[in-house]
């Protein structure tokens, strides 16, 4: 009888055994490595492959768990208020699989931990009644599969803790030995012991529009996951309007449950890394709130096959209430930030205002077209963006935008706030706090509208360098900017960049432009080192030429080709400056609207050299422009260095072309200005105030300097005539004013302020040189007139002025004219090798001329100095004291004394009785007695015989100059030699 009963007992418990053992192999299953490490990181990886759902209960607090076919019904547990408490041995659920609680409709929140110390794996649902949260805890770590789905009414936790705190106390996964508390407070943190587990989510749930969601909650509700990493897999997390918080500790510590259900940490804790790739999405986007949190130490973002990974916040597209203000993305890493093919967007998508992005981290690596952006993309305003990093920030190269297999766009990266194309706001400030800061091929920190609306403020700081460099492959400049792009309408915001060096090439920029309707911002830049902008960047038609560019690398405020509106100016303060290949610092108008002010400062030197010989040649320079056809007054030039160079074509020029009159330039330099040499095209270097081409009035030049050096063909030019020669304009020119130590001009250099202005008063040329003026080579001073108009007025005042010898046209100083009046020259100057005559073309010398063709001349006057150093000397008499009664009052004070004591005067000491005398026998005396000279000179013995010297001269009545060997004037008496005053004289 017992073999019999004990026969059926042995197979049941062989059953149970045979169960348990591919339960453990099923959750042996689950932790199989399936994944590449992460230095640092342990792998919490695995696959879901048990078929049924692995929820047990540990018995603590009265959970129960029921298996209904593929559903875990999970049922009892404690409650305290709203708060409802279970505890689980082991929590997983197969693919195609359910764990439902089952609780009560007034239950808030449900606390669930596991024990076991396995890791949960969920491939299924999780769901639960009403509008609970559920909060689930496993100290080894959870994995979320691609199927793992959500079923809550409200807000999901998910974390690694291993206990959950209260104000009271803690309900604890870690440690069974003591009851575990129960209570109806709220959560106030998360406690984590040390090696806590990873969370894992490969979610690639969809929506019904086909839409990846992956684990989502109803919106207005939370996400918050929180454990030693966190690694995204293809999974997606979705809380439209609501909040996500992700966090990273991998050390003991504990995390503060804000009210909002966002995490704190405390600033000493160790921090995890999280990591977002193969297209994962963390998604808040709604129609109003959303906010994502994340504080962690490395936070990465990269593409795959199934896409770009991203953060989103903002408003979507079915928003449609206009009021709508989206939440904030706030980003908080303590090493590094990388993207790559990544995004972190607060896009404003339908009706509504999107919100902001506020990032910190030590550096930040944006690649292959990943943003950090606030845009606006329909109706509404984009927010801010600021990021602060304490290393560098990394923007480079782009992306292709494919969609339905075909090439849409190029997206470079960038960090922006941007009005897209046919959106209507206004775009957020960009704020940028940095080490060093890379942009290369197409790189941007850009706050600019391409719809209607306003662009942003953009402040870039740099402790370190700032470097832009080449374009992306649609010829985008990698830039800072704040721009009005072609066709839309709205003003550009400023653009403030503070940094050590900056490093412009190949067609880098700092720019606060307008290309449509509206104006262009201020651009300030200011850098402890030095800029160099050198080179240019292609435009798309030129890139199909296959012309390697046109747009230069520089510093610009400019109002391009079809803009309407004012160019905001640029203020530049540097070290040095350089300028090279087509580098600019620009402020011009190429459409209507008036170019600014371009103020540059420089401690050290500015070089400006060169041109990039292209379709249209570049010329490296300074300039405030009213380009051909465009309408508008260019604005002005100051410019305040120590040494200028300009070479190869450089210059510093306000001129107009067009519709417009141009600026005035102010150049002071504390050293020397060089202008040397011209480009390969032919251009000279200048510093101009030019007006060509149609009838704009030019500006006026205002040189101070050390000394002034301009050579081969070099200028300084307030003229209606370019140094190419070519339109010339019929506008009034402007004057030009030189203060200098010394000017020198060679080998075809000029000065010049000549004109076809018939309206009056031409050019003016004044210069005040303390030293010489210096011309050679075929070098001149020309306030010349064309045609009907005056010549201009040369004011010259030096002390030498000195033409050289030269062949062709000699070196001249011209106010002639035409069919008009001459100017007038004055010179205060002693002049060598230059005077008063024609100058005809090659006449070979060096002429100072005023004349007219066929009306009057103009009038030279030439004041020269006397330098003798005699001239203007007190004439001395021969006497070398007083008269008599001078003598008289010095000697009778004391008659008496007269034998103690008296004026002794023993000779004249070698001083001689007039400068204009000749020696006499009394010239000099020596202790008291005379030392006499010949009274009449020794003649000189000569192969014609004996000359005599001649000692006078005699005027006849005609004027002839006769020289005497005889004295013929000797004014002046000896002095007397006795006084009735004293004993001796």
């Amino acid at each position: 009888m017992k073999k019999t009963l004990l026969f059926p007992f042995q197979i049941s418990l062989c059953t149970v055994g045979c169960l348990y053992a591919s339960s453990s192999v099923a959750k042996q299953s689950v932790l199989k490595d399936t994944a590449p490490h992460i230095a640092g990181v342990r792998p919490v990886v695995g696959t879901v492959e048990s078929t049924l759902a692995q929820v047990t209960s540990d018995g603590t607090v009265n959970t129960q768990v029921n298996q209904n076919g593929n559903v875990a019904e999970i049922t009892g547990g404690e409650t305290r208020s709203g708060n409802l408490f279970h505890s689980f041995q082991d929590f997983s659920v197969g693919t195609g699989n359910e764990a439902f609680f089952n609780n009560a409709s007034d239950i808030s929140n449900i606390f669930s931990r596991v024990t076991g110390g396995n890791i949960s794996n969920i491939d299924g649902l999780i769901r639960a009644n009403g509008s609970a949260s559920l909060f689930l805890i496993n100290p080894a770590g959870i994995i979320f599969g691609e199927n793992a789905r959500l079923d809550i009414g409200g807000s999901f936790y998910g974390s690694s803790a291993s206990s959950i705190l209260f104000e009271d106390g803690e309900f604890s996964a870690s440690d069974l030995d003591n009851p575990p508390l129960l209570t109806v407070n709220a959560p106030i943190g998360l406690s984590f012991r040390d090696n806590p587990g990873d969370i894992v989510n490969r979610s690639t749930v969809r929506d019904n529009a086909e839409e990846v969601i992956g684990l989502e909650v109803n919106p207005g509700n939370n996400l918050t996951f929180v454990a030693s990493n966190l690694n995204f897999e293809g999974g997606s997390l979705t809380a439209s309007g609501g909040d996500i918080y992700l966090g990273a500790i991998s050390e003991s510590g504990t995390v503060e449950i804000n009210d909002n259900g966002s995490g704190s940490f405390a600033e000493d804790i160790f921090r995890g890394d999280i990591t977002l790739n193969n297209g994962s999405v963390i998604d808040v986007r709604g129609s109003g709130g959303g906010n994502i949190k994340i504080d962690v130490r490395n936070l990465n973002l990269e593409g795959g096959e199934l896409g770009v990974s991203s953060i989103r916040a903002g408003i979507r597209a079915e928003s449609t209430a206009i009021e709508a203000q989206a939440g904030d993305i706030t980003i908080n890493a303590t090493g590094n930030l990388s993207l790559n093919e990544g995004e972190i967007t607060n896009n404003q998508e339908g009706f509504g205002n999107s919100g902001n992005v506020f990032i910190t981290t030590g550096s930040l690596s944006l690649l292959n077209g990943s943003l950090v952006a606030s845009n606006t993309l329909g109706q509404g305003n984009a927010g801010a963006v600021n990021v602060t990093a304490t290393g560098d920030i990394t923007i480079d190269g782009e992306r292709e935008i494919i969609a339905d297999g075909e090439d849409l766009d190029v997206r470079v990266s960038g960090i922006t706030s941007r009005i897209e194309e046919g959106a209507v706001g206004n775009s957020g400030e960009v704020t940028v706090l940095t080490n060093n800061l890379t942009l290369t091929n197409g790189g941007q920190v850009d706050a600019s509208t391409n719809g209607i609306g306003n662009a942003g403020v953009v402040t870039v700081t740099a402790t370190g360098n700032i470097i832009a460099d080449r374009e992306g492959s649609n010829g985008g400049a990698s830039r800072i900017a704040s721009r009005v792009e072609r066709d839309t309408v709205g003003d550009a915001g400023a653009v403030t960049v503070l940094t050590n060096n900056l490093t412009l090439t190949n067609g880098g920029r700092v720019d606060a432009s307008t290309n449509g309707e509206g104006n262009a911002g201020l651009v300030t830049v200011t850098a402890t080192g030095d800029i160099t902008a050198d080179g240019v960047r292609p435009r798309p038609e030129e890139l199909q030429s296959g012309n390697s560019g046109r747009v230069p690398s520089g510093i610009t405020s400019r109002v391009g080709p079809g803009g309407e509106g004012d160019a905001g100016g640029v203020i530049v303060s540097t070290n040095n400056l350089n300028l090279t290949a087509g580098g600019r610092v620009d402020a011009s108008v190429g459409g209507q609207g008036n170019a600014g002010e371009i103020i540059v400062t420089a401690t050290g030197d500015i070089n400006i050299d060169g041109e990039r010989q292209l379709l249209t040649p570049v010329p490296s320079g300074i300039t405030s422009r009213i380009t051909e056809n465009s309408t508008g007054d260019a604005g002005g030039i100051t410019v305040s260095t120590n040494n200028l160079n300009l070479t190869n074509g450089g210059q510093v020029s306000a001129t107009t072309e067009g519709q417009g009159d141009a600026g005035a330039v102010t150049v002071t330099a504390t050293g020397d200005i060089t202008i040397d040499g011209q480009s390969s095209t032919g251009r000279f270097s200048n510093i101009s105030a030019n007006a060509v081409n149609l009838d704009g009035n030019g500006g006026g030049v205002f040189i101070d300097t050390g000394n002034l050096f301009i050579t081969n063909g070099g200028s300084v030019e307030a003229t209606n005539f370019d140094s190419l020669g070519e339109n010339p304009g019929t506008g009034r020119p402007g004057s030009i004013s030189i203060t200098a130590d010394t000017i020198q001009l060679t080998d075809n250099a000029r000065i010049e302020t000549a004109t076809q202005f018939a309206g009056g008063e031409s050019g003016i040329i004044d210069l005040q040189v303390a030293e010489n003026i210096i011309l050679q080579n075929n070098s001149f001073i020309s306030a010349q007139a064309r045609n009907n108009a005056d010549g201009g007025n040369i004011n010259i005042d030096s002390r030498f002025t000195i033409a050289f010898p030269s062949d062709g046209n000699g070196n001249d100083i011209i106010a002639n004219a035409e069919d008009g009046v001459g100017g007038n020259i004055q010179i205060n100057s002693t002049l060598l090798g230059i005077q008063e005559n024609s100058a005809t073309e090659n006449n070979g010398s060096n002429d100072i001329d005023a004349s007219s063709r066929f009306n009057l001349d103009g009038n030279i006057r030439i004041n020269t100095p006397d330098n003798s150093l005699i001239q203007g000397a007190t004439e001395l008499s021969t006497d070398v004291i007083v008269p008599e009664e001078t003598r008289e009052q010095a000697c009778q004070a004391d008659r008496k004394l007269a034998a103690q004591n008296g004026l002794y005067i023993t000779g004249k000491g070698g001083i001689f009785p007039d400068p204009g005398s000749p020696l006499n026998s009394l010239n000099v005396t020596v202790n008291g007695k005379d030392n006499s000279t010949s009274t009449i000179p020794a003649s000189i013995e000569t192969s014609q015989g004996k000359i005599q010297p001649a000692r006078g001269v005699e005027i006849t009545e005609s004027g002839e100059v006769i020289l005497t060997a005889y004295r013929t004037n000797n004014s002046g008496e000896r002095i007397p030699e006795g006084s009735r005053n004293c004993d001796r004289l």
